[in-house]
């Protein structure tokens, strides 16, 4: 299995296809097993270098219960650090959910190492001070283990206080408008209707001609679980003309009723 290493942590990954290279980052508590489990890697295997990468305190990725470790611009160096032990200058990455923070941390912090990105399921900003729905990581465990009981098994108490700093750590997020000024590059962000990052995202839609919104039918987690294949079809044609095309597009819709008043 390989690995990449930043500030002495390993980070592992999975490599499948040739082509093009999309990094796929999945959410809290989510590892690259389950990534692939979803069917997020088949989307892009059959055209594309797909990196399946194990979000550090996640997996077979290094769980140091040190929570500095855990910040943004160190995030987004992982994937750098990922893409340079893959030997490629550049990716299109997606994100969801923490993926998504993570894939907006590179928009802020290492944006000449993207070729597109979309990020699903991440409030794009302004910064909040603290999570708007008040839960605690007690409560999202709990749910987790009662709604998606395969996603959390792994979560064992000798590993929880890693999982526990990347809880924490989320509520770091910035703003990624003053970033988008001179970016440039195609960007998705992808939310359920239902999602209280739909509105947010929407906002900037209309701002910046290389901004697409890709809006699913649902709220935070079934758009990501529950995805009939719409969702994915989309992000896939999104990818696939960022590739081929010269300049930045509008990305096609996966249909739903606009962002739920008050998101």
């Amino acid at each position: 299995m390989p690995f990449a290493v930043n500030r002495g942590c390993r980070i592992a990954f999975d490599v499948v296809g040739e082509g093009p290279t999309v990094v796929l980052q999945g959410g809290l508590t989510s590892r690259k097993v389950d990534v692939e489990r979803l069917g997020y890697v088949d989307v892009f295997a059959d055209a594309y270098q797909v990196v399946n990468v194990d979000s550090l305190g996640h997996g077979d990725s290094d769980k140091p219960v040190d929570c500095t470790l855990y910040g943004a611009a160190q995030r987004a160096d992982d994937i750098v650090a990922v893409l340079d032990e893959v030997g490629v200058a550049e990716a299109h990455v997606l994100g969801y959910s923490m993926g998504g923070w993570i894939a907006s941390a590179m928009v802020l912090h290492r944006p000449e190492r993207l070729a597109a990105v979309i990020i699903g399921g991440w409030n794009p900003g302004p910064a909040m001070p603290d999570r708007e729905d008040g839960s605690t990581f007690e409560e999202l465990l709990a749910f987790g283990r009662r709604e998606v009981p395969e996603q959390l098994s792994w979560i064992t108490p000798d590993v929880e206080p890693a999982v526990r700093c990347c809880w924490h750590a989320v509520r770091e997020v910035q703003d990624i408008e003053p970033a988008l000024v001179g970016f440039g590059r195609p960007v998705l962000l992808w939310n359920g209707v239902g999602d209280s990052s739909c509105a947010p995202a929407a906002r900037l839609g209309v701002r910046y001609a290389n901004v697409g919104l890709l809006q699913s039918p649902g709220d935070h987690m079934s758009t990501w679980f529950d995805d009939d294949g719409t969702a994915k079809r989309a992000v896939r044609q999104f990818v696939d003309t960022a590739v081929t095309a010269a300049s930045p597009m509008a990305a096609p819709s996966a249909g739903g009723a606009p962002c739920t008043e008050g998101s």
